[in-house]
This record gives structure tokens, C-alpha cells and sequence, in this order.
């Protein structure tokens, strides 16, 4: 699989540096990160990416992608192409019997010379639009494990195509309880079949039954963004009944359901959201970043606001509302809400209110106060790691003289202090500071005797000594 750098590498060769970190913002954000490592997919995805409109959720995506790669690209055989549905629904029957019967590859060779993972041809041409395998396996739909010997280019795109087939096969009552009964068994949905059993869901007679018994597929492999208000109160319904019985398969898994933003769900979602039982805080965190982006995160502004202000709430609740409110966030908003959090002076709200100045760019806050609350945080004895690393980033050369002259004149007030880590942490953010305050020409000699008289030279990084006297160095020749 490629690497984060060959991803960005690939897609900037194909689409320019900015187009290739839109697509992979865009995909990252659809959940879609294993599309991005498989060379295959990635090659799919620059070519979608060319569009210049992208698909909004996945099963945009998987059509479209299943679309162009049924196409015929090969001149000399376009006389003899199939219409593209046609191509599709046998390349399901296809998937559908790889996935099934936990095959890898289907052959044509005689049946005395067949090995594990492999299903003959001619027995799979017996299923429903299996006259035309044939045809699907010369597509791009599938790849090439050696002579005579296909599967389907990518685990995800097999398993959309099956879960299509085989919906369209399953057309009577009985037949999708027969089909719903391959799937859910012993309480439980086998993991090989999770993927497959996700996309299930988009067929409006079986979805309901699909949801409630794994919820979670739904979230991980499938699609909420099509479900209508009343399949998302049975997710909703599914994952609480889920939450409460076992609230610890949560922990380290993010998902997003973007079917809680529908305006219909206006006072469902202002319930959800609402404290309540500690067990079932991962699915009410779950619920607020659904929100992110969405005109819900609009309606219900001010109950969202009251979350990311209050201190008894748990910080994983208080980020996500953060986040679900950041990018729709006036400016005057951002101030307020900057101005709040500080006030409260606890460890959470601090670190809340730098992760916003962040957000929405330290220039758009008053340096003075920036530096009021780095200080008030790093009193916080809080052990978080690198809290510091984008203020000293990206703070703008014209925040740094007055962002150094409240912050220094505060450590100096420190120098007694105790907590040697603490006084390494904002000694070293004030040497690397005036370090880029020289560079910019910005202070002058009575400034930088000003700010270094408060440092203690002892509590810092050597390295972000060595870069302050270098610039300083560069300054004198």
C-alpha cells in the first residue's frame, strides 16, 4: 500500500498540489482512507477527482466508480460492449459468489486442478445474469491473479456490487428473509460478511430489519447520508440498545451519521445531545460531530455553545460540539465564545480556546489575550504534549511584539516556580517566538533586552537557543 507522502505524490503528478489535498480532505472525510492506500483505487480517484464536482457521500462515490469502471476503454472490442447495468449486474453475481462462498478467485480450468480460493467459471454462470460474467471479468471492475484466474479490484467495490445483485435477486418477502437469515446469525453478523451485509440497507424493504440488528456496519462500511428521518431514529434507537449493552466497543472507533443533520430531526437530536447517562456518552459524542457542517449545527447553535462552555461536561462532548459549531462560526462569535472559555480558567476550557484561535486563525484574535491564555494554561500543570506547537507555528508576525511583551512580563513572574517543566514549556515557546520576531526585523534593541531579562536561559531547549542566536547572528552581518 502507498504511504501518506506516495498518496500526496500520486494525486499532485495527476491533479496540481492544491486539487490533490482537496481530494484527500474530501476522502478522508467520507471515511475512505483504505481507497486511498490501494494504487488501484487511488488511480479511480484522480480521475474522479478531475470532475469538478466530487461525490458527496459514499455511495455517490461507489456508483461512480463502478460506472467508470465498467466502461469499455478498449477500441478494438467496442462493437462487442455491453450496456454498463448489464456489466454491473453480472460483475454482482460475480462478487456476490467470491464474498459468499469466502472464495478469492474465479478460474477457468478443469475441475480436477482446483485449489483453495478459487470457484470455476462455468459454476458461476449459472447464477441469475451470469451469461455475461464473462464480459464483467474482461472489465477493470476485476483484476488479474494469474492466467484464467480473476477477482475483484477491490474489497469494497465487490461488496457494493454483491450487496446490489443481490437485492435485486431478492424481490419477494421470502426470499429477503432468506437472504436476511444468510447474514444474521447467532446474535451476530459473521466479519467477513459485515461489509457487504452494510449495503443491504439502501434496499427500502430490508433496510429497517439491516440497521437494527448491526447498527454499527451501517457506520462503518455503509452509507447514512440517504437514510430518511425515520431509518435514522431506528439507527439511533439500534446503537443506544448497543451502547447500553457493551458501551466499551466504542473506545478508540470515530464514526459520523450524517443522517442525524436532517432539520426533521430537530427535537430528536436536542434530546440526544442532552447529558445523560455516563455509558452512553460515546454515542451522544457520536450524535454532536454528526452535526459538524450540517444546518442542524445552525438550529441548535446555542444548546451546542452551552455544551463547549460547560465545565461539568466531559471534554470529548465539549470538543465535538467545538467542531460541529467551528466552520459555521462569525467572527464575533469566535470572540465571544474565546472570551468565555478563557474566563473559565480551567484546563479543558484553555485548551478549548486555543484549539479555536487555531481553527479559525491566531490572527483573528488579539494577541494580548492569546498570551493570556497560553500562560493561564501552561498553569494548568496540564501534561498534554505539544500544546503549544501551532501557536508557535503559525502565530502571525504581526501578533508577535505585543503576544511577547504580555507573555514574557508573565514568565518572569515565574521564575520561582517549581514545576521545572512548566518553566521549560514557556521559556522554550518564548525563545522560538523572539526567534521569529527577529527574523521578521520586528523588535527593536530595548524590546530584546525587554523580553530576554524575563527568560531563564537554563529552562529551554538548547536548540531554540541556538535558533535565536542564529537569526540574531544573520541580523549583525
Amino acid at each position: 500500500p502507498f504511504s501518506a507522502t506516495d498518496i500526496q505524490t500520486f494525486l499532485s503528478a495527476k491533479l496540481g498540489c492544491e486539487r490533490a489535498t482537496q481530494i484527500l480532505e474530501h476522502f478522508e472525510n467520507l471515511g475512505l482512507k483504505d481507497w486511498l492506500g490501494n494504487p488501484q483505487t487511488l488511480d479511480l480517484i484522480s480521475a474522479i477527482g478531475r470532475e469538478p464536482n466530487l461525490p458527496q457521500t459514499r455511495s455517490q462515490l461507489y456508483a461512480k466508480a463502478v460506472q467508470k469502471l465498467a466502461e469499455e476503454h478498449n477500441a478494438e472490442k467496442i462493437e462487442q460492449q455491453l450496456l454498463p447495468a448489464t456489466v454491473i449486474s453480472a460483475a454482482g453475481a460475480a462478487c456476490a459468489a467470491l464474498i459468499l462462498c469466502s472464495q478469492t478467485s474465479i478460474v477457468r480450468k478443469p475441475s480436477a486442478h482446483l485449489v483453495d480460493g478459487e470457484i470455476l467459471l462455468p459454476a458461476v454462470k449459472l447464477l441469475p445474469d451470469g451469461a455475461y460474467i464473462e464480459q464483467a471479468l474482461d472489465t477493470r471492475l476485476f483484476v488479474a491473479h494469474g492466467p484464467d484466474q480473476f477477482g475483484y479490484m477491490h474489497r469494497r467495490i465487490g461488496e457494493y456490487l454483491a450487496a446490489q445483485w443481490l437485492t435485486q435477486q431478492a424481490n419477494t418477502d421470502r426470499k429477503r428473509r432468506r437472504l436476511l437469515a444468510m447474514f444474521q446469525h447467532a446474535g451476530m453478523v459473521p466479519a467477513n460478511l459485515r461489509g457487504l451485509y452494510a449495503w443491504l440497507a439502501h434496499d427500502s424493504q430490508l433496510a429497517e430489519h439491516v440497521i437494527a440488528f448491526d447498527p454499527l456496519a451501517i457506520l462503518e462500511y455503509g452509507e447514512t447520508d440517504d437514510l430518511l428521518p425515520h431509518q435514522a431514529r431506528l439507527l439511533y434507537q439500534a446503537l443506544a440498545r448497543l451502547t447500553q449493552g457493551d458501551p466499551h466497543q466504542w473506545q478508540l472507533r470515530s464514526f459520523k451519521a450524517r443522517c442525524f443533520g436532517q432539520s426533521d430531526l430537530q427535537t430528536d437530536v436536542a434530546h440526544w445531545i442532552t447529558p445523560q447517562d455516563p455509558i452512553m456518552t460515546p454515542l451522544r459524542v457520536l450524535v454532536i460531530e454528526s452535526l459538524e457542517a450540517t444546518a442542524m449545527a445552525r438550529l441548535l447553535y446555542r444548546q451546542l455553545k452551552h455544551i463547549i462552555t460547560n465545565t461539568e461536561d466531559f471534554y470529548a462532548a465539549r470538543q465535538a460540539a467545538f467542531q460541529s459549531l467551528a466552520s459555521i462560526l462569525s467572527r464575533q462569535e469566535s470572540e465571544e465564545l474565546i472570551d468565555q472559555l478563557a474566563a473559565l480558567n480551567d484546563e479543558d476550557s484553555l485548551r478549548l480556546a486555543l484549539e479555536l484561535a487555531h481553527t479559525q486563525g491566531f490572527g483573528q484574535f488579539q494577541a494580548h489575550v492569546l498570551a493570556e491564555i497560553s500562560l493561564a494554561y501552561a498553569m494548568t500543570n496540564s501534561r498534554m504534549s505539544g500544546k503549544f506547537f501551532y501557536l508557535e507555528q503559525e502565530l502571525p508576525d504581526s501578533h508577535l511584539v505585543d503576544f511577547l511583551n504580555v507573555f514574557t512580563d508573565g514568565i518572569g513572574r515565574l521564575k520561582e516556580h517549581q514545576d521545572y517543566e512548566l518553566l521549560y514549556e514557556i521559556n522554550d515557546l518564548a525563545f522560538a517566538l523572539i526567534a521569529k520576531a527577529v527574523n521578521a526585523q520586528l523588535p527593536d534593541d530595548c524590546q530584546m533586552l525587554q523580553w530576554l531579562s524575563s527568560l531563564d536561559s537554563y529552562h529551554c531547549i538548547t536548540e531554540k537557543k541556538k535558533q535565536l542566536n542564529e537569526q540574531k547572528a544573520q541580523l549583525n552581518e
